[in-house]
């Protein structure tokens, strides 16, 4: 076989590069090519999870498990309100008695009442009247509208079961009112410089990228 002394250092290449492309990939190596794996916040609950339960010492009697947060809270109430088989039924309604709106007022007339027994009408009329006397307090909605917004921000990104509802009632609310005194200021205001002080930053930031979305939406 005649060799051409010019190909030689062509053949040691090619060699040299088969054994190259042959060596098994190293751990790291291999990590590095594979796809990478979509980012998730640690603190991001996944659709449906179930949130973490809060301290039962720091809680009232029958609400044990309720959480502390109060935008998660609000949104846990108003979920056993509705059945009031539920053992923790009185110990919601009273706690909404003090921190219901008008929302939780609306919330309430799906309640079917035909037969109920007579002590929970008569919490159900306590509570609604409770918050009506609330609702009455004059020249105080423009400082609701910031929880409002909050509210229906925390049910959106978790996909809550208030979620087809709440934000809807929350728009409409505010539209209703918006020429009232301080109202268009309240919203401007947070439209840029509202911000959360929810302790889980995935939360955090996302309600309040949500609640000035809101403010922009309504403004125009």
């Amino acid at each position: 076989m005649n060799w051409n002394f010019a190909t030689i250092p062509l053949l040691a290449l090619c060699v040299i590069f088969q054994l190259v492309a042959c060596q098994p990939q190293t751990e790291s190596q291999s990590d590095a090519s594979a796809t990478p794996e979509p980012h998730v916040a640690a603190d991001q609950p996944a659709r449906n999870e179930a949130l973490p339960e809060a301290l039962p010492e720091a809680l009232p009697e029958g609400l044990a498990e309720a959480p502390l947060e109060p935008l998660e809270r609000y949104a846990y109430l108003h979920d056993i309100v509705l059945d009031h088989s539920d053992a923790r039924w009185i110990a919601a309604m009273q706690e909404l008695s003090r921190t219901g709106d008008a929302f939780t007022l609306k919330h309430l007339s799906a309640l079917d009442e035909s037969g109920l027994p007579e002590s929970v009408s008569d919490q159900l009329r306590s509570t609604r009247a409770s918050i009506q006397t609330l609702l009455d307090q004059p020249a105080v909605f423009p400082d609701r509208i910031e929880r409002m917004l909050e509210r229906a921000a925390w049910v959106d990104i978790h996909c809550h079961d208030l979620e087809m509802t709440l934000p809807s009632w929350t728009f409409a609310e505010i539209r209703r009112q918006q020429t009232g005194p301080r109202v268009r200021e309240t919203i401007e205001h947070l439209a840029s410089n509202y911000t959360s002080n929810l302790a889980k930053p995935w939360a955090r930031q996302n309600v309040e990228q949500r609640v000035r979305k809101y403010c922009r939406k309504l403004l125009k």
